[in-house]
């Protein structure tokens, strides 16, 4: 197996609409076919892939066919159809063969398989991949007249089979109609045409539970009220109505975050009653297997999911039963590795033949109009504007999108509903009038698990506003109640939004995580202990500074005891937790017992050299005589230096050293991004450019300019250069006037196109045009004409942000009126910059009062960021009557950070 061509054969066979798993047993991927149209057929395919350049090459025949002999090919009986896949790298085609046993020859010393290069895996191919996992192409079976004891379980997971036709006229419709009609999201029809005929039949039947079980599912879907339904009687009515009435709470419980109450709700629904048809109690045993996987009750779960899924072959005339058959394979296979029994391995063979087929329909992808990329990729800063960008073209999408997400979770198809809620949310989140609505939409993702969608939601309220739903989230937020699929995104959530959170909500989350750390209840989730431990100290290293100081000594203590950490991840994560200790200390100017701090240190020697150095950082805060660290920085450990916190007060000897060999380390980086290789690891947290501007800067007599002057020159890798340039920008009054006159060329050429570059990094580089210009436009203002900005103004976020920062230097009065309209920009870190400026303008007294008027009418709508930006430019400067007013304008804003970081700032005022 070569991990590229299995990458490159999975986008294929998803290209085609199948569904892939990798890295199954015993095979490379496990693949769950669909049709032309992406409905799943329920059927599966077990797939090896080889990537053999050098056999592609030499393509063979036989009997007439091109192609190419796999020899040592073993054959092994298996219950699944298996595919043997050749990928060729040159011409990026899959090709396949059904591999059966008459189909591998054996030659005497070895087996061998012949594969077609006619067989090209494309959508040409996607009826012959499903024959091969049927056997045969399978036929929709012809559906008899749905018997009424099963009509409400069709009108909840199969609604299209019970909707009546839209032109029989309207006197037909019966309850089970109309909630199928619920199932489909087709509100607008049942509030027009239709409601007085409902509202008539409401009245007329209003003792017939079926009815009341429509009005309670209405308010439930349409205003999601869920009192009506979760109060619902399920004792003295038919055994069909009980079923349903208990699949439709365990339903709004799950998403209501309420799995242990779900499963309280079946239980209790499945003792009630014996006289459940087969295809109802596997039903309810599906629901139950959904939230047991949920609360981590695998075992359990995994019985009755095996149990249910033999439901497809008692019943095979019944989609409804071939898709609760489904539902439940599917979490037999999710739950085979995390229980550790293999015992259905011997049921496949069988139940494969019985498995969903003629109701794929009901697990299409419905999202044709493309919603979910959409609201992956553009994202729109303003929700007005989503509604505009929507319009009345994606509505019949957002219906289906509601409708798979209803009736995916009245079946307890768990991956299913996940995707259709993920996407139903995204679009609330875009369109949505009211805080409720927004606030539903969050808690939607998190329930289902989406991490990176909830995570960019998160970033643009706290970055643009409104903060209302997540603080509304995060009050009433337990890790306590966490769920499986909940967990990592409440963690995200708790560590993204601690600017929301004030100290008693963020010390009782850190309670609970050095609970967890020392007697784990919910490893289940992550898998493995120490991936479960690497989450915690990583939220705990994000809400660190806003815990109390009761809360931060217990965490200290928790440091001190644990055992020696030698995982690297591990280690990075606790080596962030110290980094925030360090943070603390020195903004509040704290200091440690010494008995204390000693301990710290003695465990550090049993760690990995990553923490351990951490440690040694944090030692070195509180002991400015540590001699340990001084003699690393001594010898040209950068790791060191980077830690020493303060520059200024290094011997000279040392900055010379270190300066030499920050030299030497640039001309290997220039000399390895001329041979076109990489220049070796960039794990590091600093640029080795930054640090040589500081120590140049800091000390004028040792400092070497060179250095920085061939990077700029050989256009090296911007993972170096941009953190060197907004130091330099920070510091451009200290460079000397000819080093500036030497970096005049080199910055003008990097004012270019960025693909210049020796190396670029897609995931980790930045773009060097915006920094270069700011630095260029700050050093020489002449070469960067007004006309060169109103060009850079109409650039990407990076050059907008660096003529901000040209003309906040220079300080014209026209410039106020283009901050204003730049202050509302779609990139955060342009309005980031606009404030930057007016901060700076308001405490340099340039033009003071018309810069607070305008800062003051950004802050009333600031976002959480926003403000925190203000705090922070506030920070680094001393006391004074501009500083005070700065602080008075953010002191009033709702937000948990604000007075936090007025005690933090007030306290350096007081001891500076």
């Amino acid at each position: 197996m070569c991990e590229a061509g299995v990458d490159h054969v999975v986008q294929i066979l998803r290209v085609c609409g199948f569904s892939v798993i990798q890295h199954y047993p015993r095979a490379d991927l496990l693949v769950f076919v669909r049709d032309h149209q992406h409905f799943d057929l329920g059927g599966f395919i077990k797939v090896q892939v080889k990537n053999r350049p050098s056999l592609m090459e030499n393509p063979s025949t036989d009997n007439g066919r091109v192609g190419w002999w796999v020899r040592d090919f073993a054959y092994h009986d298996d219950p699944f159809p298996r595919l043997l896949v050749l990928f060729d790298e040159n011409s990026e085609e899959a090709y396949w063969v059904h591999v059966t046993k008459d189909k591998v020859l054996g030659t005497g010393q070895e087996q061998k398989i012949f594969v077609p290069r006619e067989n090209v895996i494309n959508n040409e191919s996607v009826d012959s991949l499903v024959e091969v996992a049927f056997g045969k192409l399978p036929q929709p079976a012809e559906l008899p007249g749905v018997p009424d004891a099963d009509r409400l379980r069709y009108a909840l997971i199969a609604p299209q089979l019970i909707v009546p036709h839209p032109h029989l006229p309207l006197r037909t419709l019966s309850s089970v109609e109309a909630i199928a009609l619920l199932s489909l999201a087709q509100m607008r029809m049942l509030k027009g045409t239709m409601e007085y005929k409902i509202t008539g039949a409401l009245c007329s039947h209003h003792d017939d539970p079926s009815w009341r079980l429509y009005s309670a599912l209405f308010k439930w879907i349409d205003k999601r009220r869920t009192d009506a339904i979760l109060s619902f009687p399920s004792a003295n009515v038919e055994a069909n109505i009980a079923a349903a009435a208990g699949v439709i709470k365990a339903t709004v419980l799950f998403e209501e975050h309420l799995p242990q109450r779900a499963c309280e709700v079946l239980k209790d629904a499945l003792a009630a009653r014996d006289d459940y048809s087969p295809v109802d109690l596997a039903w309810l045993q599906v629901h139950l297997a959904r939230n047991l996987i949920e609360i981590g009750e695998f075992d359990e779960a995994w019985d009755l999911a095996l149990e249910a899924s033999l439901i497809g072959r008692r019943e095979y005339q019944d989609p409804t039963a071939r898709y609760v058959a489904g539902v439940a394979m599917e979490f037999v296979f999710q739950l085979n590795d995390l229980t550790g029994r293999q015992e259905a391995e011997n049921l496949f063979r069988t139940i494969m033949k019985y498995s969903p087929d003629s109701s794929s329909w009901l697990r299409t992808q419905i999202l044709a109009g493309g919603l979910t990329d959409f609201s992956e990729k553009n994202y729109p800063q303003s929700r007005d504007d989503a509604k505009i960008i929507l319009g009345k073209e994606c509505e019949t999408t957002i219906s289906k999108a509601h409708s798979t997400s209803l009736i995916t979770g009245f079946a307890a198809d768990a991956n299913a509903w996940r995707r259709a809620a993920a996407a139903f949310a995204c679009y609330f989140l875009l369109s949505a009038d009211s805080i409720d609505e927004l606030v539903y939409a969050l808690n939607i993702l998190r329930v289902a698990g989406v991490q990176d969608e909830l995570e960019l939601a998160t970033s643009r309220f706290l970055h643009f506003g409104p903060a209302e739903p997540l603080a509304q989230i995060m009050n009433e937020l337990s890790l306590e109640d966490a769920t499986k699929s909940s967990l990592p995104c409440d963690f995200a959530l708790v560590g993204n939004c601690v600017a929301l959170l004030d100290t008693c909500t963020v010390d009782n989350h850190a309670l609970w995580l050095l609970k967890e750390l020392k007697n784990p209840s919910k490893t289940y989730v992550f898998g493995i202990s120490r991936w479960y431990e690497n989450e915690i100290i990583q939220v705990l290293a994000k809400i660190y500074g806003a815990c109390s100081s009761e809360v931060m000594a217990k965490i200290q203590d928790y440091l001190i005891t644990i055992p020696g950490i030698q995982d690297l991840e591990l280690a990075a994560s606790y080596a962030e937790l110290i980094k925030s200790i360090i943070e603390d200390d020195l903004n509040w100017g704290k200091e440690w017992d010494n008995e204390k701090l000693q301990k710290l240190v003695t465990r550090g020697k049993i760690d990995n050299e990553l923490l351990k150095g951490t440690i040694e950082q944090l030692r070195a805060v509180h002991d400015t005589n540590y001699d340990r660290l001084f003699g690393k920085i001594r010898i040209g450990d950068l790791n060191a230096l980077a830690s020493w916190q303060d520059f200024d007060h290094l011997p000279d000897g040392i900055v010379q050293r270190a300066v030499l060999h920050l030299a030497n380390l640039v001309d290997h980086i220039i000399a390895t991004a001329a041979s076109g290789t990489l220049p070796g690891s960039y794990s590091r947290s600093y640029s080795h450019l930054s640090i040589l501007v500081h120590l140049n800067i800091s000390h004028p007599h040792c400092a070497n300019w060179r250095p920085c002057l061939r990077m700029l020159n050989n256009r090296v890798s911007s993972i170096d250069l941009v953190p060197g340039i907004e130091t330099m920008i920070d510091e451009y009054q200290k460079i000397p006037a000819d080093v500036a006159r030497d970096m005049r060329e080199p910055l003008m050429g990097l004012m270019g196109k960025s693909d210049t570059l020796k190396i670029i990094y897609p995931d980790r580089d930045a773009d060097v045009r915006g920094p270069a210009s700011a630095l260029l436009g700050l050093l020489f203002p002449e070469d960067v004409p007004m006309t060169q900005v109103a060009q850079m103004l109409r650039g990407d976020a990076s050059l907008v942000k660096a003529a901000v920062k040209i003309l906040a230097q220079r300080k014209e009065k026209l410039s106020l009126s283009l901050f204003a309209r730049l202050s509302k920009h779609d990139s955060f870190e342009v309005r980031e910059a606009v404030v930057s400026a007016l901060v700076t303008w308001v405490l340099e007294d340039v033009r003071a009062e018309e810069s607070f008027s305008l800062l003051t009418e950004i802050v009333a709508d600031a976002s959480v960021c926003l403000i925190s930006t203000i705090l922070s430019l506030v920070s680094q400067h001393p006391r004074s009557d501009a500083a005070e007013k700065l602080l008075g304008l953010v002191a009033e804003k709702d937000y948990a950070v604000v007075p936090r970081q007025l005690e933090i700032i007030k306290t350096k005022w007081e001891r500076a």
